[in-house]
């Protein structure tokens, strides 16, 4: 493996409510809860274990997954900080409204994640996220700058300029369904399932999960699934009528954001098809010169599941410099 480092209102009040999880999960697992909003409710994960005066953070996921498929990542840190993970909208156990048909920017995730940095304890957080959630954090770090304490990016979608002009003129033209593939794969996936087992089953060892251990697998099912029938079918929380359309609305382009960031950063990238390739982390560079790149060269897009060590260090490293 190789780790080289560069150091270069519009919702309505909420009200917590706590939902605690099954008996046989209760003392191992995180307390979930759900925090109203004016079009229903965002599920978030708790681990409140540590210190009331130590860091706190707020993990968001990636397309199409949802926050207890970073548990295993997060348990980790569960001593030392003060852990949330979200559901975003449409994803998980979170009931907000999300309508295939208006989506059209993932600006509506950052005013679900601002919202939620205020709501959940109302500390200033340290920013962590996965894909589009990378990206939504570093949307929202710019958006209130007095309530992110650090940032790590873990594979944000970012793109450069050119491409987000060329994105643009395909969906102008109503072409972004046939050129983008991850629009048409994701709308095809299969969306009922006959267990909760079955699906397991057919994911683990394959396809973009051929790298997980089977127990992040185990989670991403459980709370990325939804009871369908009596007879135990099952259904993605996320459909893939939504998965579609976050990837067609997306990503955004986020370079003033960047330069708005006032916290600690730290990027990580694998080197395996990133979404966030080398021209896209010069140019961050040279922008903000002080973020902390940290590229492993074994990882691919799903670095939290294959290198959780690396993300968790890097974690610890924020949290260090934002509470001193």
């Amino acid at each position: 493996m190789q780790l080289i480092q560069d150091h270069a209102q519009r919702f309505a009040q909420s009200e917590p409510v706590e939902t605690p999880l099954s008996p046989a999960r209760e003392g191992v697992w995180p307390e979930r809860r759900a925090i109203k909003m004016w079009d229903g409710e965002v599920s978030t994960l708790a681990w409140e274990k540590a210190d009331p005066r130590a860091p706190s953070l707020l993990f968001a996921h990636a397309n199409g997954f949802n926050a207890l498929t970073y548990r295993s990542l997060l348990e980790g840190l569960a001593d030392e900080l003060r852990l949330y993970a979200t559901d975003l909208r449409g994803h998980g156990k979170s009931t907000l409204a999300a309508n295939p048909k208006g989506m059209s920017s993932w600006l509506i995730y950052r005013d679900d994640v601002v919202r939620l940095l205020q709501e959940l304890d109302g500390r200033p957080k340290i920013l962590v996220g996965h894909s589009m959630g990378a990206t939504v954090s570093l949307m929202a770090a710019a958006a209130r700058p007095n309530w992110a304490t650090g940032l790590v990016l873990i594979e944000p979608v970012i793109l450069p300029q050119r491409d987000l002009r060329w994105l643009n003129i395909l969906r102008a033209l109503g072409l972004i369904d046939r050129l983008y593939p991850m629009v048409a794969k994701a709308k095809r996936r299969r969306s009922i399932w006959p267990s909760a087992e079955a699906m397991f089953d057919a994911y683990r060892g394959r396809g973009a999960f051929r790298t997980w251990p089977e127990e992040v697998v185990r989670d991403y099912v459980e709370g990325g699934t939804v009871d369908y029938l009596e007879d135990g079918q099952v259904r993605l929380a996320c459909t893939p009528g939504w998965e579609s359309a976050n990837y067609g609305a997306g990503p955004p382009d986020v370079w003033e954001d960047i330069a708005n960031v006032r916290c600690p950063t730290t990027l990580i990238v694998g080197a395996k098809r990133s979404t966030c390739p080398e021209p896209v982390i010069e140019a961050l560079l040279r922008l903000k010169p002080d973020i902390t790149v940290v590229r492993v060269g074994e990882a691919s897009h799903f670095l939290p599941m294959e290198f959780p060590e690396i993300v968790r260090h890097e974690i610890r490293a924020i949290a260090e410099l934002s509470h001193r």
